[in-house]
C-alpha cells in the first residue's frame, strides 16, 4: 500500500467519522465526547470529577463544563463526596442511562439494516474491534473493556 494510499483511507475513516457524529447529534443531541463520558460513568466506580477528567484527557474546567452540559440535559448529577467536601463525584442519572441504551440501539439497529442488505455486518464489526485493540496497543493506547 501506498503513503497517498494510507493517506486517501485515512482521510476517508475521519470524513466518515465526523458525519457519523454529526448524524448522532441531530439524532441524540450528545456529541462523542459526551457519549463517552456517559460511557464511562456506566462502567466506572470511581466517578470524582478530578478522575473523569484525567481519563478524559481534559483539564479541570473542560470537564467541569461538559458535566455542566449533561446535567443542564438531565442526563447526570454532581453530588459531593462525603468524606472530603473538595471532591465531586459524577452520577449517572436514569434519563443518561437511557439515552446511552437509545444510542446502543440505533448502533445495532445500524449493523443489523447493513448485514440484511448484503453489507458489513456483526463479523466485520468483530473483526473491526479487534484490528482497532491491536492499532491501539501498537501506538500505546490503554483501551479499557
Amino acid at each position: 500500500m501506498t503513503s497517498e494510499t494510507i493517506d486517501r483511507c485515512l482521510y476517508v475513516f475521519l470524513q466518515t467519522s465526523y458525519h457519523f457524529e454529526m448524524q448522532e447529534r441531530r439524532l441524540f443531541d450528545l456529541s462523542w465526547q459526551d457519549i463517552y463520558l456517559l460511557q464511562v460513568l456506566r462502567r466506572s466506580q470511581d466517578r470524582r470529577i478530578t478522575q473523569l477528567g484525567t481519563k478524559l484527557e481534559l483539564k479541570k474546567y473542560q470537564i467541569s463544563r461538559l458535566v455542566s452540559r449533561l446535567e443542564n440535559l438531565g442526563l447526570v448529577r454532581r453530588t459531593g463526596v462525603p468524606d472530603d467536601r473538595r471532591n465531586v463525584e459524577v452520577e449517572l442519572l436514569p434519563a443518561g442511562q437511557q439515552r446511552l441504551s437509545d444510542i446502543e440501539a440505533y448502533h445495532r439497529q445500524l449493523f443489523e439494516v447493513s448485514e440484511r442488505r448484503g453489507g458489513p455486518g456483526k463479523q466485520t464489526l468483530a473483526e473491526l474491534n479487534r484490528t482497532i485493540h491491536q492499532f491501539a496497543t501498537m501506538v500505546g493506547i490503554n483501551l479499557e473493556e
